[in-house]
Formats: C-alpha cells, sequence, structure tokens
C-alpha cells in the first residue's frame, strides 16, 4: 500500500489517501511525528498505529474542551468520548484526565447538588436523577444531596416557589392541583408539598 496524497481540509486537518482512496484525516502533528509524505509505502500494521495516536490526541482535545466547558464526571466524559473513539482511548483519556487533576467525582457531586437544590431548587428526587444521568455513582449522588439538605429546609424551599414561581398559576382553574404536579415534577413529595401549602394557607407568610 501507499500513501498517494495527503491534502490540508480546515487548519491544521489533513485528508490523507492510500493508494487512491481516502483513508483518514489526521492532523498536521501526527503527520509530522509519524513521518507522512505522499509515496510512502505503509503496510496495514503501521496504518492502525498512525490511527491510533490521531484518536488518542482527538480524545484528548475532546476532553479538555468538554472540560473547559463545564465540569464533568468520570462516566459522563467516558460516554462523550466514546461516541468517537473506541472505549479502550476513551477510557485511558478519562484516567489521563484524572491523573492531571481535572476529574473528580466527588467534587463534581457536591457542585452539582448545590446548584440543583440550591440555585435551581430541585426536589431530592429529582436533583439525585439529574445527578445519575451524568453518570455519577449513587453514592456519591446520595452523599452529596445529603450534605445540602442537612443544611436546607425543603419544605421553605417549596414555599418560595408556590409564592413565587408559581404564584400566577394559583388564581387559574385547577390551579392548586397544577402547582402540586408541577412540584411534584420538581422532585419534591407530597408531604414536602402538603407542608408547604398548610404553612402559606395558615398565614405563616403574606397572603398569596
Amino acid at each position: 500500500m501507499e500513501i498517494t496524497a495527503i491534502t490540508r481540509q480546515k487548519g491544521s486537518r489533513f485528508r490523507v489517501e492510500v493508494d487512491g482512496e481516502y483513508w483518514y484525516i489526521l492532523d498536521r502533528e501526527i503527520i509530522e511525528e509519524k513521518g507522512l509524505h505522499a509515496g510512502l509505502r505503509v503496510d496495514e500494521a503501521f496504518l492502525a498505529s498512525v490511527r491510533e495516536a490521531a484518536d488518542r490526541r482527538r480524545a484528548r482535545e475532546r476532553a479538555l474542551y468538554l472540560i473547559e466547558y463545564r465540569a464533568h464526571g468520570k462516566r459522563e466524559l467516558y460516554e462523550k468520548l466514546k461516541k468517537s473513539v473506541s472505549p479502550e482511548i476513551a477510557a485511558d483519556t478519562v484516567d489521563r484526565m484524572e491523573e492531571l487533576g481535572l476529574l473528580d467525582d466527588a467534587a463534581y457531586a457536591a457542585r452539582l447538588a448545590d446548584q440543583l437544590l440550591r440555585v435551581k431548587k430541585r426536589g431530592a428526587r429529582r436533583a439525585a436523577y439529574e445527578m445519575r444521568q451524568r453518570g455519577l455513582p449513587k453514592e456519591l449522588v446520595e452523599q452529596a444531596i445529603l450534605a445540602v439538605t442537612a443544611e436546607q429546609d425543603s419544605v421553605e424551599t417549596v414555599v418560595s416557589l408556590i409564592r413565587g414561581k408559581y404564584a400566577a398559576r394559583l388564581a387559574a382553574e385547577n390551579g392548586k392541583q397544577r402547582v402540586v404536579q408541577a412540584l411534584l415534577r420538581q422532585g419534591f413529595d407530597y408531604t414536602e408539598i402538603r407542608t408547604a401549602f398548610g404553612r402559606v394557607e395558615e398565614g405563616w407568610y403574606d397572603e398569596l
């Protein structure tokens, strides 16, 4: 087999042809590192090593981009990387990001729980679901949520939602039922919702 053409595509990426047919897109760094050029005789083993080097570089760049955009858990990052590279390369890249101190599931879980429960005013059930959807281990999710709820009155959160975000809905037909359903979707349980409505309706706070 022979590399018959290397053509610039965009930026530092090049299209590589083998025996006159498209083979792969490579970065300039990989081309220079492997000494690729038109006319170079190659075999399957060599091409496989070039492809692996390219995939590892691509996975590393993708991982750094995703982590810079927002924090990620290990499992979440792995699943995203696995869409474009092999499971082995995805796993190795995640391990490398952790070695560099760029991934910390426990710290990520703590920050995410705080954001969901305090800022977005999710109920514990909904927050746990969203955290698990991001690939965080069940144990870390439970610990992180417990750490926040131990310092937070969930009923007070529901009261603030009733008096704020959902206040206008109460005046509509079947308004209270609709608000209750909305709060359930937010992850609060019936006991929290019932207690919150009790506080509001008993005059613990100003009239809605």
